[in-house]
């Protein structure tokens, strides 16, 4: 099904005015996640709007992979860094029943946008907090599986962008900080450390694979994959020493 016909499935006359507004929002570059304030995921209908990026395909395989690593029938406690959406917490959630997840993100929008979500497909088992991984790492918590989807686009990387990600999603979650790109995962293995006795399962920035591999050296059992399209971008590590 093309955009168009989505957007004139199950429509009637009287709907034809937001239609028009719709294509018009199109033909300005805006994402056709954003204009149907919906994307699907593992799934799963997940609402989305410029409060949170987009969830995208490789972040489902990302998800795959920690729940072929898990049993359905484990109760896991997970850390999801960067929730956005929310929709790893609530993709690993709607398949881990007994497991319980805390999702943070550094974004109030965000974080209203993923409780939404969580709200809207019944989901009981995901707590949200506020907290920023740059500077926020000594809270409480131990847990089996931290799994994030952080910032790492560096600025050099923003001619290549296309105009629909670029004016529309949030640049806080995209892109990370000029001075130091590899920032939240050193963050991350610093936090990790602290916190977890298990498996750590990351996204990344394809360009830099290598050196952010190289920051999880002190870890154990470390794989990075590829995804769907033959690039670098998903990383496994382990740290069993707690």
């Amino acid at each position: 099904m093309t955009l168009i016909q989505s957007m004139l499935s199950n429509r009637t006359l009287k709907d034809y005015p937001l239609i028009i507004t719709q294509i018009n929002r199109l033909l300005n570059d805006e994402p056709i996640q954003y204009i149907l304030g919906k994307t699907d995921f593992c799934n799963l209908t997940i609402h989305c709007d410029q409060r949170a990026l987009i969830p995208r395909p490789e972040t489902e395989e990302l998800v795959q992979w920690i729940l072929d690593e898990t049993s359905a029938d484990s109760s896991p406690h997970i850390l999801d860094i960067g929730t956005g959406t929310g929709c790893i917490a609530i993709a690993l959630a709607a398949n881990l029943p007994k497991a319980e997840i805390t999702a943070i993100d550094i974004s109030e929008d965000a974080l209203s946008l993923a409780r939404e979500n969580i709200e809207n497909l019944n989901i009981h088992n995901v707590t949200l907090q506020q907290l920023d991984i740059l500077h926020d790492t000594d809270f409480d918590g131990r847990y089996d599986i931290i799994v994030s989807n952080p910032p790492y686009i560096t600025a050099k990387e923003k001619i290549d962008m296309e105009p629909n990600v670029l004016n529309f999603e949030p640049h806080m979650a995209l892109f990370a900080p000029d001075d130091d790109p590899l920032a939240f995962y050193k963050s991350i293995s610093v936090f990790a450390k602290r916190h977890l006795k298990g498996s750590l399962f990351l996204e990344l920035n394809q360009y830099l694979h290598s050196e952010i591999g190289n920051i999880f050296q002190g870890f154990s059992d470390v794989e990075i994959r590829n995804d769907m399209f033959s690039k670098p971008r998903m990383l496994r590590a382990k740290n069993l020493s707690l």
